[in-house]
């Protein structure tokens, strides 16, 4: 009697996962790839961090992004970044990273905080981004060409 009473459930069972697991096979790796490329941004504002900082410089804060920065095309593309205030000049901080990018082979720029979109890399509101000895340090990048990765409508 047991036995006939559970047919009705597992016909169930079978019915829903059959029709459950064509749409979620199709959605995974979407849904996966985003969160890939958080996780690559997080690496590339992890990497910032660990490089070395000139003297008379120390870190205010950190952000990662991972979207399509470039105003026009597709593609994803990854920054990390360090809000950082100097006593250096802009040249001077060029310099130094210019020299570190080249140790460690990853494309680094410098720039000042006040030419960075909040919306892009959003930097905690308590600091000014105006200000003259405020710096953003940023290592940037994007996926291999044709890479999987590319499939996440952040980059579209």
């Amino acid at each position: 009697m047991v036995r006939k009473s559970l047919r009705p459930l597992a016909i169930a069972g079978v019915v829903c996962a059959s029709l459950l697991i064509p749409p979620i096979t199709i959605a995974s790796p979407f849904v996966a790839v985003h969160y890939i490329n958080n996780w690559t941004a997080i690496g590339y504002a992890q990497d910032v961090r660990k490089l070395p900082l000139p003297e008379d410089t120390e870190v205010l804060d950190s952000q990662w992004a991972a979207q399509r920065f470039a105003p026009a095309g597709n593609g994803m593309q990854y920054r990390g970044a360090i809000l950082i205030r100097s006593s250096l000049s802009l040249e001077e901080l060029a310099a130094h990273y210019e020299q570190v990018s080249e140790d460690t082979s990853a494309a680094i720029g410098v720039s000042p905080a006040a030419r960075i979109d909040r919306r892009m890399l959003p930097f905690a509101d308590r600091f000014d981004l105006a200000q003259p000895d405020l710096y953003v340090v940023i290592k940037y990048g994007t996926p291999s060409p044709g890479s999987f990765l590319e499939l996440d409508l952040r980059g579209h």
